[in-house]
């Protein structure tokens, strides 16, 4: 999966979804939420639509963690959308998220 190949890239540890049950590592670290449409033609679905976003959580607004993300972006070609640090105030933690869609051959 692509998103995942990115994400090592960057460096950061992440996960899908959320880290429930178990609790979440040490900042920075990384959630991926990544939502897929099939779609084809003949009945056959050869085509992935991802619509897929980061959630980078650090303890500070500016944090290395962020650009290493984006810098494993770009480095993969992948346009993106990146918000400014939001404070969590429940968590104590800062939350910058990245948005991308991709599309992906399968079976073929």
């Amino acid at each position: 999966m692509i998103a995942d190949e990115i994400m090592r890239a960057s460096g950061i540890e992440h996960c899908y979804g959320g880290w429930y049950p178990k609790k979440a590592p040490a900042k920075p670290y990384a959630v991926v939420l990544d939502e897929a449409t099939s779609r084809g033609a003949d009945l056959k679905n050869l085509i992935e639509d991802h619509s897929v976003t980061v959630e980078v959580y650090t303890s500070k607004s500016q944090d290395p963690a962020v650009e290493s993300v984006a810098r494993a972006l770009d480095a993969a070609g992948v346009p993106n959308d990146r918000s400014e640090p939001v404070w969590i105030e429940s968590e104590k933690t800062y939350m910058t998220a990245f948005y991308y869609s991709l599309s992906v051959k399968k079976g073929i």
